[in-house]
C-alpha cells in the first residue's frame, strides 16, 4: 500500500508534469514549478536528460514554519 501511495503522490504527478513542461517549452522561455521537494530531484532529472543544464540557483522562503511570529492569542483561562 506504502509503494503504491509513494507511486501516485510522486511519480505519477512527475510524469504529468514533466508532460505539462514539454508543452510549454515551445511558449515561453520562463516556467515556474511549485512542487514540494520530494517532487524535484526526479523533476531536475528528468530536465537534465532533455539537454537542458542547471546555470544558477536561487532559495525562497515560501512557508516558514515553527517561528513563533504568528502565535495564536488565547483568551483569558
Amino acid at each position: 500500500m506504502e509503494a503504491r501511495l509513494f507511486d501516485d503522490i510522486l511519480e505519477k504527478r512527475n510524469q504529468h508534469l514533466w508532460g505539462e513542461i514539454q508543452k510549454r517549452l515551445s511558449q515561453t522561455d520562463h516556467i515556474v514549478v511549485p512542487w514540494g521537494a520530494a517532487h524535484m530531484p526526479e523533476i531536475a532529472a528528468e530536465i537534465q536528460q532533455a539537454g537542458f543544464k542547471l546555470d544558477d540557483t536561487q532559495r525562497y522562503v515560501v512557508i516558514r514554519f515553527g517561528t513563533g511570529r504568528n502565535k495564536i492569542k488565547q483568551g483569558p483561562e
